[in-house]
């Protein structure tokens, strides 16, 4: 049995929603670049309410950043990383991809918070 003290030998990512609405099909593909369909690699997390974050999910490589797709506001969203050229693979540990949303370009931001 794990306990909370054991050494993560994983990368487990997490999703906080800090934008001003849910998230529907939220899915992360620590693969995926400029196709707005994800890889084999790609982890749905469903609803994502308000100012809530998913369960972790494990990745065997994550970055930085990944590619995103959710619905949010009737809408859906992308981020679509043009590719991990010279990017470092994320450590084993527990990580929070934070999105955000900026109203005066309709655009998400992803932060990387390690935890």
């Amino acid at each position: 049995d794990k306990t909370a003290t054991d050494e993560i030998k994983e990368v487990q990512i997490r999703v906080t929603n800090s934008t001003s609405w849910a998230f529907y099909d939220c899915t992360v593909d620590p693969t995926g670049t400029l196709s707005d369909n994800p890889t084999v690699n790609a982890f749905n997390y469903g609803q994502i309410n308000i100012n809530t974050s998913s369960a972790y999910h494990t990745f065997s490589k994550v970055y930085n950043y990944s590619w995103f797709r959710l619905t949010m506001n009737n809408k859906i969203y992308y981020l679509k990383p043009y590719d991990y050229t010279g990017e470092t693979a994320l450590a084993n540990g527990r990580y929070c991809y934070k999105i955000t949303y900026t109203a005066s370009n309709d655009r998400l931001n992803l932060e990387l918070i390690k935890e």
